[in-house]
């Protein structure tokens, strides 16, 4: 005898479990941004960690988890010139 399927979910409660999901990421990241990245605050104002990777670079971050260097309005005057 088959397994009745399941009702499938509304929409509503559908973007309820993705809105906590993400808030729950987002929590998350921020935790360990704290715990691994050296907080400053750009020179455009944002606060941001600092993270050092296995290869030695650091890497500046948005309290969201996003590179800060995409999302920053002075990228260009933090750009490393040619050699």
């Amino acid at each position: 005898m088959p397994a009745e399927a399941a009702e499938p979910k509304s929409l509503p409660t559908l973007l309820a479990e993705l809105e906590a999901a993400v808030e729950q990421r987002n929590e998350a990241l921020l935790a360990l941004l704290q715990k691994i990245g050296d907080p400053r605050e750009c020179k455009c104002g944002v606060r941001i960690y600092f993270v050092r990777h296995k290869n030695g670079r650091v890497t500046p971050y948005n309290m969201d988890g996003s590179n800060h260097s995409i999302t920053c309005k002075n990228t260009e005057e933090f750009r490393r010139k040619g050699k």
